[in-house]
């Protein structure tokens, strides 16, 4: 009885570990997904100022 607590036990943390480890994997992905839209935001909105700088009158 005592090794099959013992074997739940250690099932239970490497369970545990793994859902962990996913997590953290995850979360990591989905934090450089924020980085590059929020960099390719910016990009697009220099273009838009630099597009719209151009195409102003000069006097």
């Amino acid at each position: 009885m005592g090794k099959t607590f013992t074997l739940l036990g250690i099932a239970l943390l490497a369970v545990c570990a793994l859902w962990l480890w996913l997590s953290l994997r995850r979360y990591a992905a989905r934090r450089r997904r924020e980085e590059e839209r929020a960099t390719a935001f910016m990009a697009e909105a220099i273009r838009a100022a630099k597009k719209s700088q151009d195409q102003a009158p000069t006097s």
